[in-house]
């Protein structure tokens, strides 16, 4: 705003910028997972803003207004903060175009790993981010698309990546136990 030293927007064009603000994006990330944290935004006063070139900002975590530290969270937790935060690092306001995930799946409880995969789909593919997820667990293939499925072939074959059925999958991971 003009009264906080800013430029002379009016309070739409204020709405979008804050729409597209990090700390929303994070907001909305948990909320699509499902969960009731929130983080804080940054509030500066005009003259902060003003007497410093660079002003630096610690992410508050909160669950029901209640400030949670990091280490508290439990390891599915910090598994979506991680990857909701991965947008944002090192300076860069770009939606990635290719996230790579290795086994983000592997702590997380069975009932949580679909609302992580519909965050994946929701939130990153549908912004045009593609992603590539490793897993080794059967409860991921098994909610995953089917199309959505491929095997990494072992050794020196032509055909290193190949796409595989969901029951051929759920069958590898498993070894024929389920």
């Amino acid at each position: 705003r003009k009264s906080d030293g800013g430029e002379e927007l009016n309070e739409n064009d204020l709405q979008k910028l804050d729409d597209l603000s990090p700390w929303n994006f994070v907001n909305k990330m948990f909320q699509e997972f499902g969960l009731i944290h929130t983080i804080s935004k940054p509030e500066f006063e005009a003259g902060d803003l003003i007497n410093s070139q660079a002003l630096s900002f610690q992410v508050k975590l909160f669950i029901n207004d209640e400030e949670i530290d990091f280490e508290d969270l439990s390891s599915g937790e910090k598994i979506l903060c991680a990857l909701a935060i991965t947008v944002y690092q090192d300076n860069k306001s770009e939606f990635p175009k290719l996230l790579l995930l290795d086994e983000v799946d592997a702590s997380s409880h069975p009932s949580m790993i679909q609302n992580l995969l519909d965050v994946i789909k929701e939130v990153f593919v549908k912004n045009g981010c593609n992603v590539i997820l490793a897993t080794h667990s059967p409860t991921t293939v098994a909610l995953a698309l089917e199309e959505s499925l491929f095997e990494i072939k072992k050794g020196s074959e032509q055909q290193k990546i190949r796409k595989i059925s969901q029951a051929d999958a759920i069958n590898l991971l498993s070894e024929g136990i389920i």
